[in-house]
């Protein structure tokens, strides 16, 4: 079985959406180990199982029982939990699923940490996610390539 985490929430106005999008992956992925890493509209980082369930959503306490605290360091491929200053490795990461959208994750930034971490991941890359985001920059690119662009 693989440890694979599903990363999902995050600070940006489609926060939600992607709440809808792990939640799906959750219950379409059978005979892996998988591990919900949700960033709360704060930026902190939560784990457990808890996550799996989206009444959790509604009034979010992170101090609800199944929830802890957790992070992924760019030095290495594990997931901890964090209690104050002290972390605890919860699992080796074999891959992780991003399900984010829009800034702060779709943008390349979490497939960043997970490229340093060397944790295999579902994004198309960091320099793609970048430019995909970024509509100027996506024109600009599509226009160097001699492709038909609309003015901007």
């Amino acid at each position: 079985m693989l440890n694979i985490a599903v990363i999902f929430g995050g600070i940006s106005c489609e926060h939600d959406i992607s709440i809808i999008t792990a939640l799906q992956i959750f219950n379409n992925i059978k005979g892996h180990n998988v591990y919900p890493l949700y960033i709360h509209t704060d930026g902190l980082w939560y784990s457990g199982n808890a996550l799996k369930d989206i009444n959790i959503y509604k009034n979010f306490d992170c101090n609800k029982k199944g929830l802890n605290s957790a992070v992924i360091l760019p030095c290495g491929k594990s997931l901890y939990y964090r209690k104050k200053k002290k972390l605890t490795e919860i699992c080796e990461l074999d891959a992780a699923i991003i399900s984010m959208h829009g800034l702060n994750g779709e943008d390349g930034s979490i497939a960043g940490l997970l490229q340093l971490a060397g944790i295999p991941q579902t994004a198309c890359g960091i320099a793609a996610s970048g430019i995909g985001m970024d509509k100027i920059a996506s024109k600009i690119f599509f226009n160097g390539l001699g492709l038909d662009i609309l003015p901007y």
